[in-house]
């Protein structure tokens, strides 16, 4: 069984439509944002001064599957006093090349993402969802739940990533590019450090493959406590094991905690208890 709902039809032949106006789009997009130079320290500007021959190579390799990303240049800033949040700081052709995947990609997942979600969405920001939030106190609703996923961007399993991707998406090559920006690695002060987990916080795909996941887990606890009769006290720390028990079946590929009997066994094995088994033949 797939981890996600498999669409009826999945999205094919993405490769084909790479194109050089695509990659020009893509190009005026990351200029617009006036990002920083990576590891090969070719800027913006620099990369501009030879778009064409740039932009066509990278059409070529994206298209060949020849492409292969730079590591991430890594950056620190200040989150909090005495914390601080790292930045994977992508090569200006990488940025250009993840751009051409999320628009690619986007038009698949932005229908299928949940009606509250608002963050990192175009044409959604935080005031829309305050407004929702609004819109609910004065329909009755007294409980807000404020949580926060610590290191969610940092900690998302790459098998998790990739079984969603490619649950609506079937171009093999598209599915390999997204696999090499994930596992492209990072540069710190000069040694380079191989990234396993997580997708890169400063990387342009980045906050589409976070929603991508973050979806399911989105759908299955808004449709469980999202009830009129709710009454927030106790619910806290079922909404916790709930949310804990639903990131586990996604690891083990299971839709649901009664198929995890296999974990449960192992679990049981390990600290050396018996099961009902133990005493049967």
């Amino acid at each position: 069984m797939a981890l996600f709902p498999i669409a009826k039809i999945k999205a094919h032949s993405l490769t084909g439509r790479i194109t050089l106006p695509l990659l020009q789009a893509a190009f005026q997009a990351v200029k617009r944002n006036r990002g920083a130079a990576g590891i090969d320290r070719v800027s913006v500007g620099r990369f501009e001064n030879h778009l064409a021959e740039n932009l066509a190579a990278l059409e070529r390799e994206l298209k060949d599957g020849s492409f292969n990303p730079l590591p991430l240049r890594r950056k620190f800033i200040l989150k909090e006093p005495g914390k601080f949040r790292p930045l994977g700081i992508p090569a200006v052709r990488d940025r250009v090349a993840q751009e051409v995947l999320r628009r690619l990609l986007s038009p698949i997942f932005e229908p299928l993402f949940h009606d509250a979600s608002y963050g990192f969405r175009p044409k959604r920001n935080c005031h829309q969802a305050l407004e929702r939030v609004l819109e609910f106190h004065e329909a009755g609703y007294r409980v807000v739940l404020d949580a926060d996923i610590k290191g969610f961007f940092d900690n998302l399993p790459f098998a998790i990533i990739m079984e969603a991707v490619a649950a609506q998406v079937a171009d093999g090559n598209i599915l390999r590019l997204i696999e090499k920006f994930l596992r492209c690695g990072v540069m710190e002060e000069g040694v380079f450090k191989p990234t396993t987990i997580g997708t890169p916080q400063g990387g342009v795909i980045s906050p589409l493959l976070a929603n991508i996941v973050l979806n399911q887990v989105i759908r299955g606890t808004a449709h469980y406590f999202a009830t009129r009769w709710f009454t927030g006290r106790h619910v806290f720390r079922e909404l916790d094991c709930w949310i804990r028990r639903r990131v586990r079946c996604m690891k083990y590929k299971r839709f649901r905690y009664h198929d995890n009997r296999r974990w449960r066994v192992k679990q049981a094995e390990h600290l050396g208890l018996l099961r009902l088994e133990s005493f049967c033949g």
